[in-house]
């Protein structure tokens, strides 16, 4: 909103008009409330103690993959490198992952396995999130 008087006529392109707008319906303000949805449940991310060396991490990786399978009653979808621990693990279900928290730490080897929640790692932040009204 300018503060002297103007003419906006001279700025509208050839053909177009300005418009005032006061046949637009109202306006209100909207604010979502509740937890968002979650997703991405069935990922864990595993760190080992005492962290092994950068390139040992492949191999670490399809061990650990192996020994959980062999182990535990779960199946691993997918294991990706994670710079948040030593993978970031897909398992089948949620209720595999659960299990398999609980059951954390794990020996295994010379390695101590932790198991952590994927929005819980290393990388965790609060974020207040509060209404005005």
């Amino acid at each position: 909103m300018a503060n002297f008087p103007c003419n906006p006529a001279h700025f509208v392109p050839q053909g177009l008009h300005v418009d005032h707008g006061w046949q637009r319906p109202a306006r209100t303000r909207v604010a979502l409330g509740g937890e968002p949805p979650q997703r991405h449940e069935q990922f864990a991310i595993l760190s080992l103690e005492p962290e092994p060396a950068p390139q040992q991490v492949p191999e670490l990786l399809h061990e650990v993959v192996d020994f959980r399978q062999q182990e535990f009653p779960v199946r691993v979808l997918s294991a990706f490198p994670s710079p948040l621990g030593l993978g970031l693990y897909q398992f089948e279900s949620q209720v595999q992952r659960e299990c398999l928290l609980d059951a954390s730490p794990i020996q295994f080897g010379q390695w101590l396995i932790n198991m952590q929640k994927h929005d819980e790692a290393r990388n965790l932040r609060a974020c207040a999130y509060t209404r005005e009204s």
